[in-house]
């Protein structure tokens, strides 16, 4: 009967070699993610720079109007749903309403 050899096989040149290219890929791979952090750090640097503070405001002031645009129109679509269903909308309600008291006592 053959003794079994408990010994781990040697790796071969190939397997080095191949180890030694995905190494070097990674590193590869990691100086072009720093390389595409940098390139997009400056190019947001620039772009904040060449906006003024009014184009900025303004901008700002669009995004708030937008918001306040889409707000109304949930808004009343939850009313139009309410109106609909009261029903269904109070058993809703009450049923947020004991989940939130449950998980407030916890």
């Amino acid at each position: 009967m053959p003794a079994s050899s408990s010994r781990k096989a040697e790796p071969t040149n190939n397997q080095h070699d191949v180890g030694d290219d995905i190494a070097a890929e990674i590193a590869q791979i990691k100086n072009d993610i720093a390389s595409l952090g940098k390139s997009l750090s400056a190019f947001g640097k620039d772009r904040i720079g060449s906006q003024s503070t009014a184009e900025t405001l303004e901008s700002a002031q669009q995004a708030l109007k937008e918001i306040r645009d889409e707000m109304t129109s949930i808004e009343h679509d939850i009313e139009r749903k309410v109106t609909e269903h009261p029903m269904q909308s109070l058993l809703i309600a009450a049923g947020l309403g004991f989940l939130a008291a449950y998980l407030v006592r916890r």
